[in-house]
């Protein structure tokens, strides 16, 4: 497998959202490095950030698909306004 060091290759998703004056941006991307300390491997991670770009929210996945999944769904909780629910 060959792997690509632009943006778009290691980037799963991007969203910007603006909730009640408020801005956050959701990004899932692929990490490089297993971060699961020898459990299955985690190699993917959602963030939300606030409007300072601090880390509200993150979550490791171990494959594309379930990142996909899970920034759908960072997405969904940030636009309905169930941050709560993430944490």
């Amino acid at each position: 497998m060959r792997l690509h060091l632009d943006e778009e290759s290691f980037r799963v998703g991007y969203s910007a959202v603006e909730v009640a004056a408020l801005h956050f941006e959701v990004s899932t991307v692929w990490l490089g490095v297993d971060h699961s300390g020898g459990a299955r491997p985690l190699i993917y991670e959602t963030m939300v950030l606030d409007s300072e770009g601090v880390s509200i929210f993150a979550v490791r996945y171990p494959d594309r698909e379930a990142a996909a999944a899970g920034h759908e769904e960072a997405v969904a909780a940030v636009e309905a306004g169930r941050l709560a629910k993430l944490l």
